[in-house]
């Protein structure tokens, strides 16, 4: 499940973790906005709840941030 913007619908962090808890066997993708220094548009406190950060700009990706592994490449196919 895509849920474009996280910023925009402005919700808050109690109700995406519902949502997770409530969706178990779903994938969630939370696409949220960030200012010109690259911090989200919403609060700072959802950075430190994402299990994977990826950057896009310019039309080019950057992955920031793996909650459970070694950073690795990623590969597109």
């Amino acid at each position: 499940m895509f849920i474009d913007s996280v910023s925009c619908a402005n919700f808050d962090l109690d109700y995406l973790r519902q949502l997770r808890q409530d969706n178990p066997l779903t994938s969630l993708i939370f696409i949220y906005y960030t200012t010109k220094d690259g911090n989200f548009r919403s609060k700072q406190e959802y950075a430190h709840k994402m299990d994977l950060i990826i950057e896009v700009a310019d039309g080019k990706d950057q992955v920031l941030y793996v909650l459970f592994s070694k950073l690795y490449p990623v590969l597109y196919y």
